[in-house]
């Protein structure tokens, strides 16, 4: 399944150690969504990727976001 990844950064480009996964492939409504939940980081820099769950690359990622609960869905 595709999810889009949204990471945050800080305006000098530090990782601000929040990412998370959003069901689906609308980059758009991922990141609205990731604004809603984590108005904290409003003037931060954020990066949308899409992902898929089957990639191998990924599957040790999406393994511990799981357990963490960095994977929403819409």
């Amino acid at each position: 399944m595709k999810y889009v990844r949204v990471r945050s950064y800080y305006q000098d480009g530090r990782f601000t150690t929040c990412e998370h996964a959003y069901g689906g492939d609308n980059q758009v409504k991922a990141l609205e969504r990731f604004n809603r939940e984590f108005p904290e980081h409003h003037d931060c820099i954020k990066v949308a990727e899409t992902i898929d769950d089957k990639d191998e690359e990924w599957q040790e990622w999406f393994r511990v976001a799981r357990n963490c609960g960095c994977v929403h869905f819409f």
